[in-house]
């Protein structure tokens, strides 16, 4: 069995990497590194965070580079604090580090994710907290897909004070990430700090707004957080128009709590409390009702009939901990407690097995923003693997609780992963006079700096900005955390990421060949300039050049961000292109509600053998032409058939579907249907 220390480890942290990441994103909010040792599965999507089941288009960055950090040496937590003290900026987490055994080196968390309810494009998803100050999670020490939280914190820009102050830093969290903004006092613009691509936020008369490529999200909800300030969203736009309302309950007293959430699709979700052994923010049931098909009830209390799940809780110490989740098809899952509230065990069944596939060990501990954390120092799992967790804090700053931020894990075969970030003291100009708070101020980088493998195999990344690097200002070190701008593998083929220093969007992407290949370069390139009539797309490739030379160019919709021509590489000194086209259908539900029209894929036209004119006429004439279109359920707007014409001839796939959205049936063209209606 793996040893069994309590996996926290204090002092600054060590300053190098370790083990072959996987970098994927969620447009949401974005960021989540996955890691593995050597021969076991890569876990790209364990963390997965996006608030919806369709809106979880990750994406596989271009294995993201780094330069050595080796002429840089990141400073030791808890050296040279300076005259003026010492500060620790450090946003909340804003990528996840995950490990085979599903736990995030970032938090120390396990990245938990199960979804309960699906159907059509609504679903009901048990994660990762939030780890929000003063709120309650719905599921006990987990939360759920919908639980958007943003949250307000006074801070000092001037003086680099993040515990207090005249100015505001706003996070918006989601499954267990946030995205960061802050304003000075004297400021009517707010600035994003994180370093996960592009996102403005803006208030009006206490009315908050977030919006990036995926979604438009609205605030407008007092959260009622027994700390800081919190707003609870309110309303959420996908960027095809799709939208979401999220109604509330309060009482005197208490959080508000999540209801409903009605989609313009046709689902809706509805939440139902009082559950055994919950509080009043306990979920005690839950489900999702059609309602292209029935009014959505304006009690918020699931029909018969409903797609339902079912949970109940228990108590450790003061905490109410999820002891069981039942499925629509009447298969319960349960987790088991054992010890304290302060150090526990936690095993996870699954339906109708007599044992635990995992058990965790875990230990509270409370973290920087004063919040209970559910630290993982252990698992055991019924296949026999073992891991135990070490981590590493941030530097030792009076008055502060530093932040775990990286460590190293150990299998029950002695094979070691480490996992390190970095922390920079901030570059600024010398002082002749100590600023009076904190003169030396902390920065962590938003994820890994060194990856070692169980094989001492080392991937480094770097996050210094170069212009810094460059053109040191003459105090504190030569970096200044960014974004990711570099990354090297363990075999020295590296990537090299170019940014958009307005917006932080990556602009040219440069995969480097390892050294003696005789490789070219791998180049793919995006518009820079993103501004909010272009935030659909932004992070969205222009031009991908491969390796051979090959190039394919894309151009995009500022209304909905759906590609509208791609244009292959040559074949033949013709470069195939499809041109596409989009159209707004409003779906037909239940009752006098009338949803805002949604942006669909309509119809695509390529040419057989010549090259598409800019008019979109073929050069072969008419006949070389081929037309795609796409037809549509007039309720819940499922995908109902699709023809592809071209040659004189007519080819009909037609489509089925239950009142969840689940497709029962296929008739391909050899049935010669006339329609799909």
């Amino acid at each position: 069995m793996a040893r069994r220390s309590s996996g926290l480890r204090s002092g600054g942290p060590s300053h190098a990497f370790r083990d072959l990441p996987v970098l994927s994103r969620s447009k949401i909010l974005r960021g989540v590194w996955s890691l593995a040792l050597p021969g076991w599965r890569i876990l790209s999507g364990a963390a997965r965070s996006p608030f919806l089941s369709h809106l979880r288009r990750w994406r596989s960055a271009l294995v993201a580079g780094c330069i050595a950090l080796s002429p840089l040496q990141a400073q030791t937590a808890g050296e040279n604090e300076g005259e003026g003290g010492a500060s620790i900026e450090a946003p909340p987490a804003e990528q996840f580090a995950v490990t085979e055994g599903g736990v995030d080196m970032r938090t120390g968390r396990y990245a938990f994710s199960g979804t309960d309810l699906a159907a059509g494009d609504m679903s009901l998803t048990r994660q990762v907290t939030n780890a929000v100050p003063g709120f309650e999670d719905a599921f006990g020490q987990l939360s759920h897909n919908w639980s958007i939280v943003l949250w307000t914190k006074g801070i000092d820009i001037d003086a680099g004070n993040y515990d207090s102050g005249p100015d505001l830093r706003v996070s918006v969290s989601y499954g267990g990430r946030a995205t960061t903004f802050e304003k000075q006092a004297s400021d009517i613009a707010f600035t994003h700090v994180s370093k996960d691509g592009y996102a403005i936020l803006t208030e009006s008369s206490g009315i908050y707004t977030f919006q990036n490529e995926a979604a438009t999200i609205v605030f407008q909800t007092n959260g009622s957080c027994a700390a800081w300030g919190c707003m609870l969203a309110s309303r959420v736009t996908l960027s095809d128009g799709t939208h979401y309302a999220l109604e509330y309950e309060t009482s005197s007293g208490q959080q508000a709590r999540l209801r409903s959430v009605s989609g313009s699709r046709g689902f809706a979700l509805l939440l139902e409390y009082g559950a055994t052994g919950g509080g009043w923010d306990q979920v005690a049931k839950a489900c999702i009702v059609n309602t292209a098909l029935a009014v959505k009830p304006s009690n918020n209390v699931c029909p018969t009939g409903a797609m339902t799940s079912s949970y109940s809780y228990t108590s450790l110490g003061s905490m109410v901990m999820l002891t069981s989740a039942t499925n629509p098809a009447n298969e319960t899952s349960q987790f088991f407690y054992s010890g304290t509230a302060t150090d526990y065990t936690m095993g996870f069944r699954r339906p109708g097995e007599a044992q635990d596939w995992l058990t965790n060990t875990v230990n509270v501990r409370t973290n920087e923003i004063g919040r209970p954390d559910h630290i993982v120092t252990g698992q055991d799992f019924v296949d026999g693997r073992a891991f135990d967790y070490t981590y590493s804090y941030g530097p030792q700053v009076e008055g502060q609780i530093p932040p775990i931020a990286g460590g190293y894990y150990i299998d029950n075969e002695d094979r070691r992963v480490d996992v390190e970030y970095g922390w920079w003291e901030k570059p600024h100009p010398p002082s002749p006079t100590p600023i009076t708070c904190c003169e030396l101020q902390w920065q962590l980088t938003p994820g890994p700096v060194l990856i070692r493998d169980a094989l001492g195999r080392e991937t480094t990344m770097n996050y210094c900005d170069p212009n810094v690097l460059a053109n040191p200002p003459g105090a504190g070190s030569n970096c200044l955390v960014t974004a990711l701008q570099t990354y090297e593998m363990p075999e020295e083929n590296s990537v090299k990421l170019e940014r958009d220093w307005t917006t932080g969007l990556v602009y040219r992407t440069t995969q480097i060949a390892k050294p003696g290949s005789n490789l070219p370069n791998l180049v793919v390139y995006t518009p820079q300039g993103c501004t909010e009539a272009t935030i659909k797309h932004c992070s969205k490739p222009g031009e991908v050049k491969d390796a051979r030379g090959y190039q394919t160019d894309y151009t995009y919709s500022d209304a909905h961000g759906g590609v509208l021509t791609a244009i292959q590489p040559a074949v033949g000194g013709v470069r195939p292109q499809i041109n596409y086209q989009y159209q707004q259908l409003t779906p037909a539900l239940a009752g006098s509600v009338t949803p805002a029209p949604i942006w669909v894929l309509w119809r695509e036209f390529s040419c057989m053998t010549s090259a598409m004119g800019t008019s979109g006429n073929c050069g072969a004439g008419a006949g070389d032409k081929v037309v795609k279109e796409y037809s549509y359920t007039p309720g819940n707007l499922f995908l109902l058939g699709t023809t592809v014409t071209a040659n004189g001839e007519t080819l009909r796939t037609c489509f089925e579907y239950d009142q969840w959205g689940r497709k029962i049936s296929e008739t391909l063209p050899a049935a010669n249907l006339t329609s799909c209606s």
